[in-house]
């Protein structure tokens, strides 16, 4: 009997790995701003996308301040949509019930340049 790249199988880490890679690289080209995380100092700035361990995957998005909030929720959901899209074509399917997000604000107090 053959097995797929499912949990047991000896194949199944780096098989997954192969694809997974493949699929986050589509990912990254289709949502090219990704989210840029930068110490308060501005002297490290990280750009990222993606952070996956086996068939459990973040997504990073970032906005500007003056991003209206329902602006950054439609690009959430577009981000969703292209990871599903990547999934299926794959022959895998996004699971709803281990999806979510947090959408997280923050300001610069300018009096003490702190957040």
């Amino acid at each position: 009997m053959l097995a797929g790249l499912g949990q047991g199988s000896s194949n199944g880490p780096s098989g997954w790995h192969s694809i997974c890679e493949l699929i986050m690289a589509a990912y990254r080209e289709l949502n090219p701003e990704g989210c840029k995380w930068m110490n308060p100092a501005a002297t490290i700035e990280v750009l990222v996308w993606l952070a996956g361990f086996v068939d459990d995957v973040v997504k990073f998005l970032g906005f500007l301040d003056q991003c209206p909030w329902e602006e950054a929720l439609q690009a959430t959901q577009n981000a969703y949509q292209s990871w599903q899209k990547l999934l299926t074509a794959t022959g895998g399917s996004l699971s709803l019930a281990k999806s979510s997000y947090t959408m997280v604000f923050w300001t610069v107090d300018k009096r003490t340049n702190t957040f």
